[in-house]
């Protein structure tokens, strides 16, 4: 279940459509809704693409922001509920990650900006670092959803699954929000082909043991649709050779697909220097929203 969500906010579209989100799944679960604007004390280096958070300094610059934000808060997606603004003043990062903590947050909700070329490969300093530390798990909703029109929710859910217990969870909030959602759900696992996905035919040990694979996964996979019939929401399963970030984008476009849901290791050390390289590639590269969920 779903009982707190933590949507931080700035004044930029991307968020206020990350906040739509974050509404819509309110809703699904009968949840709370926190906003968080956090603002820095000091004045960054920027340019015209950086969010003059610091202006908050000039008291009527302040109050102009705080007028743009409680507009945001009182989105007519939020009628009806109670959704408190929290101000935090100091690094961004640490304020979204402090706050979700002090809640017990379930879910963060949180967009990219995407600004540039290289602010879509770096993520965006703020949504990538929550990211890798989230406590919870994060939905992140792109850049590109600023431009589509009111949310009406999700129609097409993937799940990635490397039968791992991470991804089982990842597996248990997808099911979730399908069912909530009305939509449809596919299982996918991908076969890891760094090389030539082409071979699988004939004898070669290269194409006997990628068969093996392939035979193997779509087993587990059946197992798992298995435990689902007969219940909600509907569930089909699919298996892709290649590399894993690459055959989940294609998979979600092919399938105009809403919603990607990964599972993310916890948050040692090593977890966090990695980072896996799928979900950062997902994550940096999908066109559709991309939910990240942590096994604690």
């Amino acid at each position: 279940m779903i009982h707190r969500i933590l949507c931080p906010l700035d004044l930029s579209d991307f968020s206020k459509r990350a906040f739509e989100h974050g509404l819509v799944l309110a809703r699904w679960y009968g949840a709370k809704v926190v906003a968080l604007h956090v603002f820095a004390g000091f004045m960054p280096p920027g340019d015209e693409s950086t969010y003059p958070a610091w202006l908050r300094r000039v008291p009527e610059a302040r109050k102009e922001i705080d007028r743009e934000l409680h507009e945001q808060v009182s989105s007519p997606l939020a009628e009806g509920m109670d959704v408190p603004l929290v101000l935090r003043e100091g690094d961004p990062v640490a304020g979204i990650l402090a706050e979700a903590k002090a809640m017990a947050a379930d879910l963060v909700v949180m967009s990219t900006h995407g600004r540039s070329g290289f602010d879509r490969l770096t993520l965006g300093s703020v949504a990538y670092k929550v990211l890798r530390k989230s406590p919870c798990p994060v939905l992140i909703v792109p850049a590109q959803q600023a431009r589509q029109g009111e949310f009406q929710g999700y129609r097409r859910i993937i799940c990635a699954t490397d039968f791992s217990p991470d991804s089982g969870h990842a597996l248990d909030f997808a099911l979730s929000i399908a069912e909530r959602a009305g939509s449809r759900l596919t299982i996918a696992h991908v076969v890891e082909v760094a090389e030539n996905p082409e071979v699988l035919e004939g004898d070669s040990p290269l194409a006997v043991v990628r068969r093996e694979r392939i035979e193997k996964a779509h087993a587990r996979l059946r197992e798992l649709v298995a435990a689902r019939e007969g219940q909600e929401p509907a569930v089909d399963e699919t298996v892709r050779i290649g590399r894993p970030y690459v055959e989940l984008l294609a998979l979600a476009k092919a399938t105009e697909a809403d919603l990607l849901v990964l599972g993310v290791r916890g948050r040692g050390a090593i977890d966090l220097t990695l980072f896996g390289s799928t979900t950062a590639q997902v994550v940096r590269r999908a066109a559709c929203d991309v939910l990240t969920v942590t096994h604690q």
